[in-house]
């Protein structure tokens, strides 16, 4: 596989065939014209077909972005490199390009935005369309395992000939659809990098098992502390397994908590099971809740807040049996069960590794990447977007939407911009 070099054409090698790959190749095929020239993309992937994990985002479904997009949903990442992309290829501007496809786009409760389909598979098609209408070549089951310098452009792999470099690899997170860690690509080029580590995963929680919750879905809310400092909390639905919590406030609150997990600071995470319940709960809801003499059991009002086996599993640590009245609980049992019910704290022993992380933290290092078109500092003629960026954003489509848009800009300036 040899691109041909020629000094009246741009030889652009895109390095993926995710979500920000695909999006750059597109828009470097399309938009070399406007700039005069003309552009022979190729897109290299090592999985078989191209935007393999496009296909699981969102169970299936496809998050694409989200109403309200903006800074602030990307707790670690560098403020300004996301102002300055945003402000250049607005979400709108992205998903007009899925327009140009036919995908229609459905807004749900929360404001966030799916295809009408529910089809994940529906965005992918769009997008290979898309890349397919602007003549964009994509080679799959071809690993890049090497980028050097040659002469005014670059080697892929030895052979390869490209006069731009667009690195859209991902990270290592979901390896089972792909996900590898490339990071060393950047390294030969001189490219200071962080290197990646899980985000948006699942909290493994120490001694979490004598819980028996393993598929307990319950509202609730979530938070990390480092010592008595909290890094971070979210509610909504948590979902309980074997061996921790997971859903979607896990996952945003552990975006915080990756890199201290990463470098052995000692975590704990408070779960609140009632966020709804009377702010008097704890230790005088026995009394205050409006119970009369107390011959209510436990379990029944304790049951109006969350779900029974919660409820159970608690009642079980407290040492109060399920068929005991209010009036008969001892006050050691009392403030025990609702110190579970509101402020139950475990230990964190580890964070979700890449098989159950969403998205990793880690790229290119901050500083090493221009604000205005995504290239690397250093390395004329190289660019990067996506994951490889070092942006993680929380659950709700911020982190598609950020592919698209760096995506989108990392293309049209690996072909619009000045010459090298």
């Amino acid at each position: 596989m040899k691109t041909k070099h020629n000094s009246d054409r741009l030889a652009v090698a895109v390095i993926g065939a995710g979500a920000s790959g695909l999006m750059a190749a597109y828009a470097a095929a399309s938009g070399a014209g406007s700039a005069g020239r003309t552009a022979d993309v190729t897109v290299y992937d090592l999985n078989p077909e191209p935007g393999r994990k496009l296909l699981v985002t969102g169970n299936g479904r496809c998050n694409l972005s989200n109403e309200t997009v903006d800074p602030s949903f990307y707790p670690g990442s560098d403020r300004a490199l996301l102002s300055s992309v945003f402000g250049r290829c607005p979400p709108a501007e992205t998903l007009a390009v899925f327009a140009k496809a036919g995908l229609r786009i459905r807004r749900d409760h929360a404001g966030r935005l799916y295809p009408a389909s529910n089809q994940a598979a529906g965005v992918r098609e769009a997008l290979l369309w898309l890349c397919r209408g602007a003549g964009v070549r994509t080679v799959s089951g071809c690993e890049v395992l090497s980028v050097r310098r040659s002469g005014a452009g670059f080697e892929l792999n030895g052979s390869i000939r490209a006069d731009r470099v667009i690195f859209a690899f991902g990270s290592p997170a979901a390896p089972g659809n792909g996900g590898t860690d490339s990071l060393h690509l950047l390294k030969d080029l001189g490219v200071k990098t962080e290197p990646f580590t899980p985000a948006l995963a699942p909290f493994h929680l120490a001694g979490f098992s004598k819980l028996q919750l393993r598929g307990v879905r319950a509202q609730g809310s979530i938070a990390v502390y480092a010592g008595k400092k909290q890094l971070a909390a979210d509610a909504g639905e948590l979902q309980f397994t074997d061996y921790g919590v997971s859903g979607i406030p896990a996952m945003n609150v552990s975006i915080d908590a990756a890199a201290p997990a990463a470098a052995g600071v000692r975590l704990t995470v408070v779960i609140d099971s009632a966020p709804g319940a009377p702010p008097e709960l704890p230790a005088d809801a026995f009394s205050a809740a409006g119970l009369g003499d107390g011959d209510m059991p436990v379990s029944l009002f304790l049951n109006g807040m969350m779900p029974r086996r919660l409820t159970d599993s608690y009642m079980r640590i407290a040492g109060i049996g399920r068929d005991t009245l209010m009036s008969q609980t001892e006050n050691s049992a009392r403030k025990k069960l609702c110190e579970l019910v509101r402020r139950a704290s475990f230990a964190v022993s580890g964070l979700g590794g890449f098989n159950e992380a969403q998205v990793c933290r880690g790229g290119a290092a901050p500083g090493h990447i221009s604000y205005e078109d995504l290239s690397l500092k250093g390395v004329p003629g190289a660019f990067v977007c996506g994951e490889a960026a070092n942006v993680t954003g929380r659950c709700g489509g911020y982190n598609l939407q950020w592919a698209w848009s760096s995506g989108l800009l990392a293309g049209l300036s690996a072909v619009q911009g000045e010459s090298f």
